[in-house]
């Protein structure tokens, strides 16, 4: 069940106190739901797809760590 807002703010502040429930405001005369919809890092991703061409989760998971803590952090090159 979600809780309710008068306000969009109001509703921001109730998700704030409470992400694992959605929460429902009237705005313009429209009933919204709204919900904090969780970041997906790339690990989750890589565990999502599961592994392919003999790379399992844990051995991506590895690289990407080992990358991290040698700085890598810019954008991947474009395919």
């Amino acid at each position: 069940m979600s809780a309710a807002a008068r306000t969009i703010e109001d509703a921001l502040e109730l998700l704030r106190m409470r992400p694992e429930r959605p929460v429902e405001a009237e705005v313009g005369g429209l009933l919204i739901e709204m919900r904090v919809k969780p970041r997906r890092s790339a690990a989750d991703l890589f565990r999502e797809i599961g592994p392919w061409e003999g790379e399992s989760n844990d051995e991506l998971a590895r690289r990407l760590q080992e990358e991290r803590q040698r700085g890598g952090a810019k954008e991947p090159p474009c395919l």
